[in-house]
């Protein structure tokens, strides 16, 4: 429990019309006030344009508070501008009040009982911490590669390239240019393996490449033991929860990277000639269960969260 230290930890400094005002922050009102003397600082000659609602408000005690009436005003608080409604009261010396009606439009959460959190949500401040976020290029994960073991009696497999449609060959061209400048492949002369792909025009345009591993490698990779969570222990995990959220990774299995023997196992076969596959794909049998376990291991230990594969959930 976070007690109280000064009155600060109730206040947040707020431009309302582009003058600088002080607002305590209650979650116990659930509209936003004005006092009569920032009202006069605001207004200082010409009224403002009054919504035509009649409001009745009692303060502490059941008191009634005398109510001049209610506008919108222009709020700016950090980076984030809203044009909101407030209160104006006849009270002289009671403090501006900002209500729950105004946090979620600005950003304004309280932890604990008495600490404002005004942070912005527009994630800036984590993005200035974490740089690496916002880069184009596929980093990839720093930790140990990823090995595939395949059965004792496995043995390469070779398959010459398929034919690419005429419509879709410039842009299969292309995805292989950007996964190679992307290190997710690497141009070879020559290959003990070699996988057929297919090109596939993704909805937003873009281009997927397949590799027909069923017929291929995925008969002769070892299985793994590691198991998905079912349906019960999912629901088991976010039990009691009251909030919710999830966090849906994007290019997941893409992050992980092959050490050099798998790699050449999963070498590509295309038009464009052989290429070794550096990163984890779909269409690997072994895909699910790895990703499983990497983020098993990485998230290891924190509470309130359920992972299935590239979607993590949470609740608190």
């Amino acid at each position: 429990m976070r007690e109280k230290k000064n009155d600060d930890d109730y206040v947040v400094q707020i431009e309302i019309n582009s003058k600088l005002c002080k607002f305590e922050v209650d979650n116990g009102a659930h509209l936003s006030l004005m006092n009569k003397q920032t009202y006069e600082k605001i207004w200082p000659k010409k009224e403002p344009i009054w919504l035509r609602k009649r409001i009745k408000l009692y303060g502490y005690g059941k008191k009634p508070l005398q109510v001049i009436g209610a506008t919108n005003v222009l709020v700016r608080h950090r980076q984030i501008e809203k044009l909101l409604p407030i209160v104006v009261t006849n009270e002289t010396h009671g403090p501006n009040l900002l209500g729950r009606n105004w946090f979620a439009k600005l950003g304004i959460t309280m932890t604990g009982i008495h600490k404002v959190s005004g942070e912005e949500n527009n994630g800036n401040n984590i993005l200035t911490k974490f740089p690496s976020l916002t880069l184009k290029t596929l980093e990839g994960h720093k930790g140990t590669s990823i090995h595939i073991e395949l059965k004792d009696n496995a043995h390469p497999k070779f398959f010459k390239a398929r034919r690419i449609p005429y419509g879709l060959q410039e842009a299969a061209m292309d995805a292989l240019k950007s996964m190679v400048q992307q290190k997710m492949l690497t141009p070879v002369n020559q290959s003990d393996w070699a996988i057929p792909v297919l090109f596939v025009r993704k909805p937003n345009g873009k281009i997927r490449v397949v590799g027909d591993y069923k017929s291929t490698v995925n008969p002769e990779i070892r299985e793994s033991e590691y198991p998905l969570p079912t349906i019960e222990e999912a629901l088991a995990t976010l039990n009691g929860g009251e909030f919710f959220s999830q966090v849906d990774l994007r290019d997941a299995y893409k992050q992980l990277c092959f050490d050099e023997e798998t790699s050449k196992i999963l070498t590509i076969s295309t038009p464009g000639g052989l290429f070794n596959v550096n990163r984890l794909l779909d269409g690997i049998a072994a895909a699910p269960r790895i990703f499983q376990k990497f983020m098993a291991t990485i998230l290891s230990g924190i509470p309130g969260i359920q992972i299935y594969l590239d979607n993590v959930k949470i609740q608190g």
